[in-house]
């Protein structure tokens, strides 16, 4: 995420603009005044952003890795041993 500094008087005349640099771009605006930081605006963290999905599917991977071969053949053997439904117009 990059971070953008901003004076206060810039900030203030264009505000709604900021906001949705923040919000779309991901982006983080530091407000300086007199040369010096006094405040950060961040992204909120919402639901259905698509990082946050791509970070729990990648812990989600590195604690429940790929089921070895012998788990595979038990599938593909229990899948032989399912009979397809029976017509009944025959």
């Amino acid at each position: 995420m990059t971070e953008t500094v901003f004076t206060i008087e810039d900030a203030a005349r264009c505000f709604p603009e900021l906001v949705e640099r923040v919000h779309a771009g991901h982006e983080v605006a530091l407000l300086v005044k007199a040369g010096q930081p006094v405040a950060r605006i961040v992204p909120a963290k919402g639901p259905g952003r698509v990082a946050d999905l791509i970070e729990f599917l990648s812990a989600w991977r590195l604690k429940h890795p790929e089921p070895d071969d012998q788990f595979a053949r038990a599938i593909e053997e229990s899948r032989r041993g399912v009979r397809p439904p029976r017509d009944p117009w025959q």
